[in-house]
């Protein structure tokens, strides 16, 4: 079974270390993918978590931390420290102001068992987040979470320990009718299989080694998602060009600040210039996210000088890199086994490699620009600017910008915004419904102060006719139980400029 079943698999072999492969690089690329689980559906999330999370603290760069988890206008003030964390176990410390009920990120499952002070609590999972949320009195308290199991979980383990006695309970009876070179023969492959699962055991315990940070790492969506450190090869007509190492300094900084790619080639030929995109992960629903290339800037293909887009968000930075020739052709990118490289760019397919660029901080609170608007939800949040426009006669583009402009009354929701656009007859002419940014910046990650750049492109139901009256609902919502959390409507009119809405006139006009 294992030779026609596994020995014959076409491997695809990645340039992988053992020390590539950890909990951050697993996080990044269920980021990138929008594949949790190793499966884009998502099928192994408890049926509580909703919406779907698409990013973490760890990702974000912030530290875990317990967040309010009930609804009221005057919140408890809750600090909190992560003591230990490991597969089957947390232990937090938790001091509130009063009695509140709080959400700790880790996603809730009848498995876990959580003590507050060395006594059972009940808890359960938080309706905005999927989060394991408890009660917890005022004052300062131990929080213990164990994974203890499930009914199931432990009858199956139960069951599967009475089949390996029962196993070697038929082994023993068989080795004792045996004849002598049958038993010896019985032993030694009883020894045989103790000796191999001992080596395995021991094996695995040995240190890996000195980490030592790899000289290049790209990613490429379609069919090697995970950080790997092979060369990438670009062809022209004048030649091969091998990037082979890369580096960039500082590994991490704030948006708007400068960083240095330095790019080393076998040989030391490069190609004639290359071209720096920044943009968000590609996979799954973000095709509708921010449809043009964030940043797009040329650079020298040896040291090039790069500003990280005003408005970016903590977390990963991707950087697609292009190389073209002196006569401006793109070179198309091949892996190490010769297979094309392609990425995508404004919504199309493109010759490119993606890097992993520098992690983003949170932006100091009061570097914001002047608002244009200062439009306050029930829930905290603050619309600071909006604009919509037709990116074709077929599509709509929102593009809010967000602000917590006071302390959340439910902290630890996972809100959904729903943008509705209404013309002056009060037809529908679009609607877009996700988390902001489709779940990588959720509104539990918030930096206090911080601009939120949002963007969601959808198809268009109708156009609105120039000079026409119209009308914009914005409602923020739980997606578990869809109970709004604050609304407001805009009304405006349609314009020549592109903030006032840059629009396609109707057929026939």
């Amino acid at each position: 079974m294992a030779w026609a079943s596994l020995a014959r698999l076409p491997n695809e072999r990645l340039n992988i270390h053992a020390h590539d492969v950890t909990p951050h690089s697993i996080q990044l690329y269920e980021w990138y993918t929008g594949n949790i689980g190793t499966t884009v559906r998502h099928e192994y999330l408890p049926a509580t978590t909703r919406p779907v999370p698409r990013t973490g603290p760890d990702l974000l760069n912030t530290p875990r931390a317990a967040l309010i988890a009930e609804d009221g206008t005057a919140p408890a003030a809750v600090s909190s420290a992560l003591l230990s964390a490991s597969p089957a176990q947390q232990v937090w410390q938790v001091t509130a102001d009063r009695a509140t009920t709080i959400a700790l990120p880790l996603l809730y499952w009848p498995a876990w068992r959580a003590r507050l002070d060395g006594a059972p609590v009940d808890a359960w999972s938080h309706s905005g987040s999927g989060w394991l949320s408890l009660a917890v009195p005022p004052g300062t308290h131990r929080i213990e979470l164990r994974w203890e199991g499930t009914t199931l979980e432990r009858s199956s383990e139960l069951v599967s320990l009475m089949a390996w006695l029962a196993a070697a309970a038929l082994i023993i009876a068989m080795a004792l009718r045996a004849s002598p070179p049958a038993r010896r023969a019985i032993g030694l492959s009883a020894l045989a299989v103790a000796l191999g699962v001992g080596a395995i055991a021991a094996l695995s315990r040995l240190p890996s080694g000195p980490a030592v940070p790899p000289p290049i790492q790209t990613l490429d969506f379609a069919r090697r998602p995970f950080p790997h450190r092979d060369p990438v090869r670009f062809e022209s007509a004048g030649g091969s060009h091998e990037l082979i190492a890369v580096s960039i300094e500082p590994p991490s900084l704030r948006p708007g600040d400068l960083f240095t790619l330095t790019l080393r080639w076998r040989d030391d030929r490069p190609p004639e210039r290359i071209i720096v995109t920044q943009e968000l992960p590609m996979g799954g629903e973000f095709a509708r996210l921010f449809r043009h290339a964030r940043l797009q800037t040329p650079g020298d293909p040896r040291i090039s000088h790069h500003t990280v887009l005003t408005g970016t968000l903590p977390g990963p930075l991707l950087l697609k890199l292009t190389a073209t020739d002196a006569a401006g052709r793109t070179l198309t990118p091949f892996a190490s086994d010769g297979s094309a490289l392609e990425t995508t760019i404004a919504g199309k397919p493109a010759p490119a490699i993606t890097l992993l660029g520098p992690r983003i901080m949170a932006t100091p609170a009061g570097a914001s620009p002047a608002a244009r608007l200062n439009v306050t939800f029930d829930n905290g949040i603050v619309l600071r600017d909006m604009d919509w426009f037709f990116a074709s006669a077929h599509e709509v583009c929102f593009r809010p910008v967000w602000q917590r402009g006071r302390p959340n009354v439910d902290r630890a929701d996972a809100l959904q915004v729903s943008l509705r656009a209404f013309g002056s007859d009060g037809r529908l002419i679009a609607q877009a419904d996700s988390q902001p940014q489709a779940g990588l910046a959720p509104t539990w990650a918030w930096p206090a102060g911080a601009w939120v750049h949002d963007s969601q492109c959808v198809p268009a139901n109708d156009v609105l006719r120039s000079n026409e009256r119209y009308t914009v609902q914005i409602v923020w919502y739980r997606l578990a139980d869809l109970q709004p959390t604050g609304e407001v409507i805009l009304w405006g009119v349609g314009g020549a400029r592109l903030e006032d809405l840059n629009l396609p006139e109707p057929p026939g006009e």
